[in-house]
């Protein structure tokens, strides 16, 4: 497992997401996923943090629809 930077650990230990949705659209397990990385996932998407794996890549181009969600996370960042 690669390192993980002081800036992502940072967004990774928020566990209070904010939902600007109705979370009835949401499966549990991405309701889960959310509430665990939502943030993290955040600041990746809005810049705040940098991309250091080419998985964080992938998610990037996912959330500007370049690309198909391959993972849960990815799944519920697009609902």
């Amino acid at each position: 497992m690669s390192k993980i930077p002081p800036d992502h650990r940072l967004y990774l230990k928020r566990r209070t997401f904010a939902f600007r949705c109705s979370i009835d659209v949401f499966p549990a397990e991405e309701l889960e996923a959310l509430a665990q990385f939502g943030n993290w996932m955040e600041a990746l998407a809005r810049g705040a943090i940098q991309p250091v794996t080419a998985e964080q890549e992938h998610f990037l181009r996912v959330d500007r629809e370049e690309a198909d969600p391959a993972t849960v996370c990815e799944r519920a960042w697009l609902r």
